[in-house]
């Protein structure tokens, strides 16, 4: 899912979403390396992509996880197409944030990890 950095508390991060839920990004659920303080990774008004961990429905809570999506420590060597996927991924959304066009670079990328995977 994608959502919006609402609040910033020292447990965590509330992320609203357009169709008007919040859910909690909890300070552990942020990355896989040790976050001191949440401030530090994310800011108020940043877009985030987490995964849905759990929804209680009675008490309107949702709980996410930003860590779930990012690659994991030896995902090169054992699952490298998911480091380009991801890589692939945060290019297209620094590029879409700025402005930038993308200048045929895809096709050189997808040909090169073609050879290499094969």
């Amino acid at each position: 899912v994608e959502g919006t950095i609402a609040a910033i508390m020292p447990y965590g991060a509330f992320v609203s979403f357009e169709d008007g839920n919040v859910g909690l990004l909890h300070a552990t659920q942020v990355s896989s390396k040790r976050v001191g303080d949440i401030a530090e990774v994310v800011s108020l008004g940043d877009r985030i992509k987490a995964m849905v961990l759990k929804v209680n429905r009675e008490q309107r809570r949702i709980s996410l996880s930003t860590k779930a999506i990012e690659p994991a420590p030896g995902d090169m060597v054992y699952r490298p197409q998911r480091v380009y996927n991801k890589a692939d991924e945060m290019a297209e959304a620094y590029r879409n944030n700025h402005q930038i066009k993308d200048k045929g670079l895809k096709s050189a990328r997808h040909h090169w990890r073609r050879e290499w995977l094969h």
